[in-house]
């Protein structure tokens, strides 16, 4: 019986050797493949958030489409914003492209965003604001400061529920 080397003393498997591997459930080291599509939906893994190119744009789709707007207030010189950016990439969220827009701004680079932070009172980053579109009516639906995680951003960005034709907050 040849003898198997410890984890530390392994070498790296050539391409070739590489693709005629195989490994049993038992093995801890092995490289486990990725399904690309989770089992119950059609999305894959490697989709992600779409953001609008510029806010001006983001609200002219979220008036046509009727869909909330989702403002992402960043600043570059914020850690927290960067570490909000890890939370932005997680494929979860691509579920929501088609629930509402979604648009990234800096204040401090941008007039418009700076016109809109100071209309909905934000001075704190990173701030995601959830905000309704009617016509010329701008309202903020709800609103997070500070770092959040991918399944927190969800849950806001989901329409209220409705009894009997009456919002549920």
């Amino acid at each position: 019986m040849a003898e198997i080397p410890l984890h530390h003393e392994q070498t790296a498997p050539t391409t070739e050797s590489a693709q005629m591997m195989t490994f049993t459930p038992g093995d801890m080291y092995a490289a486990r493949p990725i399904p690309n599509v989770v089992e119950g939906n059609s999305w894959a893994f490697d989709k992600r958030l779409e953001y609008a190119p510029n806010l001006r744009e983001a609200v002219q789709e979220a008036r046509n489409s009727g869909k909330p707007l989702v403002v992402i207030f960043e600043e570059d010189y914020c850690g927290w914003c960067r570490k909000l950016d890890q939370e932005l990439a997680k494929p979860e969220l691509a579920r929501l492209n088609d629930k509402a827009i979604f648009v990234r701004v800096s204040p401090s680079s941008s007039p418009e965003a700076k016109i809109l932070a100071d209309r909905l009172g934000v001075n704190a980053y990173p701030t995601i604001s959830v905000i309704d579109i009617k016509g010329s009516n701008i309202s903020e639906r709800n609103r997070v400061t500070g770092f959040t995680t991918a399944s927190d951003i969800a849950s806001r960005v989901q329409p209220p529920l409705r009894d009997n034709g009456v919002l549920v907050a």
